[in-house]
């Protein structure tokens, strides 16, 4: 079961650059953003919500296993 404190922990804000310069995405939103990247360079996806969901579904996944 996800907490609100949890949720608020994982979506930090991000910094893509370093310390300097921040993205102003969550880290959520950042890797989901690469994935998307990805996602949307293959042709055979076409149906932009799936497409969105799997991104968002690879970033929670990644932040599952990093918070181990």
């Amino acid at each position: 079961m996800t907490t609100i404190a949890m949720e608020l922990e994982v979506n930090k804000r991000a910094s893509a650059f370093g310390s300097k310069y921040t993205s102003g995405l969550t880290k959520r939103e950042y890797i989901a953003t690469q994935a998307l990247s990805t996602l949307i360079s293959n042709p055979e996806l076409t149906d932009s919500d799936s497409v969105a969901d799997r991104a968002v579904e690879y970033a929670d996944a990644l932040l599952r296993k990093l918070s181990k």
